[in-house]
């Protein structure tokens, strides 16, 4: 059974989304029966298939590797031709093998969504972020060329006429402008 996402995309004509499901589906599923039903299902209404643009493939099997299968995928996105099609689900067969092949599609339970974007998650990974730098922990610096000014990291205070910020472990000097320009940074900074 076709999603009801790809559903809507065929209804709104979105071919590149399509075909780009189309190709997931070649992927994911190992008998290409999901695919097959989504690229009739698709074919009702839009033409997703062209005529083949008579680039060759490469026929040595024992060239056919990851990076080649890759490159097949954005071939048939640029040219969804049935040789293409015939052909990625070649590679798909000889380059994936049977294991990896049924672990993607076994694992694939499409239970889980993310909450942002209503997409099903198939693995998810955790990304540490980088605690927040204290205030007073800052370690930037900053050269501004708005009337020659060059500022180390602080707290900053502006005496204008000269154009001289005096700050806690910062020195910044100017003229006129210059002291406004680096008061902005450190504010836009934080």
């Amino acid at each position: 059974m076709v999603s009801e996402e790809f559903k809507r995309n065929v209804a709104l004509a979105k071919v590149m989304e399509v075909r780009s499901a189309l190709v997931d589906y070649l992927i994911m599923d190992r008998t290409f029966s999901k695919f097959d039903e989504a690229l009739a299902e698709a074919g009702k209404t839009l033409k997703v298939v062209e005529a083949h643009d008579g680039r060759p493939f490469e026929n040595d099997r024992s060239k056919w590797d990851e990076t080649y299968l890759n490159r097949q995928k954005t071939a048939l996105m640029i040219n969804f031709s049935q040789e293409r099609i015939d052909h990625l689900k070649a590679v798909i067969k000889q380059v994936l093998p049977e294991k990896a092949r049924d672990g993607l599609a076994a694992g694939y339970t499409g239970a889980g969504k993310n909450k942002k974007t209503g997409k099903r998650v198939i693995s998810e990974t955790e990304i540490v972020a980088q605690e927040e730098k204290k205030a007073d922990d800052k370690t930037d610096t900053g050269v501004i060329a708005c009337g020659v000014a060059v500022a180390a990291v602080g707290a900053v205070a502006a005496v204008c006429g000269v154009g001289t910020i005096v700050g806690v472990g910062c020195t910044a000097m100017g003229a006129g402008a210059g002291a406004a320009a680096v008061a902005a940074y450190y504010k836009w900074k934080r």
